[in-house]
């Protein structure tokens, strides 16, 4: 799918757009012949602050209004709900397109408390205790690993002697989790 209207923009630039009041918008249209109804997305369109959404969508709600009553029975059905999404200025994408492109929506107040109470929220979150006797079993195996190197080999020779297949170097993971 095409984003249209975006063309010479860079994205310091959409951003601002954006922060204005910019959105990114889809349309309906609904084409019918007799037993065969189509209902499609449009491409989508970015409609910047000072433009109207509803005069973008013109043409895709005259397309539905004329040739999408004639499906049965569909066809009155889908004409009726495009009808209503592009009266009503179309089906705003924004976030989607945002998430899409790799860019957060940007926010008027985004200042770095938020962000720093994001990032106590995810470090609570890391450090939570797990309630699970084979996770458990797990980290304290790596622990012991990390604070004696010489674990490692052990559990390496006692693979080879096990004839567990291993890549050299790397103890099993079954091994770690006791099974």
């Amino acid at each position: 799918m095409e984003i249209r209207n975006v063309e010479g923009l860079t994205t310091a630039q959409l951003q601002q757009e954006i922060a204005k009041g910019g959105r990114f918008i889809m349309y309906k249209y609904c084409i019918s012949i007799i037993v065969m109804t189509f209902n499609r997305p449009s491409d989508v369109f970015f409609i910047r602050a000072d433009e109207s959404a509803f005069v973008k969508g013109l043409p895709y709600t005259l397309l539905t209004l004329v040739l999408g009553w004639w499906g049965i029975p569909w066809g009155p059905i889908y004409t009726i709900g495009a009808l209503g999404t592009n009266l009503g200025g179309g089906k705003d994408v924004t976030q989607e397109v945002l998430q899409s492109i790799g860019i957060g929506r940007p926010q008027a107040n985004s200042g770095g408390a938020q962000r720093a109470g994001q990032q106590r929220q995810q470090q609570a979150y890391d450090a939570r205790p797990v309630n699970n006797p084979r996770a458990n079993n797990l980290a304290q195996n790596q622990n012991q690993t990390q604070t004696n190197p010489s674990s490692n080999n052990t559990n390496n020779q006692s693979n080879s002697q096990n004839n567990k297949p291993n890549e050299p170097g790397r103890p099993d993971i079954l091994d770690k989790l006791n099974l």
